[in-house]
């Protein structure tokens, strides 16, 4: 545990000295991945990650699904 401890720290020090700097949505790649499916994916989840995706698209983003076999129906998007 202290050795993950340690580790820690150290990853927040390092990223605590990293610069913020803007740069343009079209260099932006998100990845999507569904973890579980479960009642509330279709309901909610998955919507709300279809809208954000879309707008990320829309603005120039590139999204990359990572189980493909998720949509069926959707081959030629």
């Amino acid at each position: 545990m202290a050795k993950s401890i340690k580790t820690v720290r150290k990853m927040i020090q390092y990223a605590s000295e990293i610069k913020r700097k803007s740069f343009s949505i079209d260099n932006l790649t998100v990845g999507v991945k569904c973890a579980l499916t479960d009642t509330t994916s279709g309901i909610a989840a998955n919507p709300a990650v279809g809208v954000a995706v879309d707008m990320l698209i829309d603005m120039g983003a590139t999204v990359i699904l990572g189980e493909p076999i998720e949509a069926i129906g959707a081959e030629k998007v």
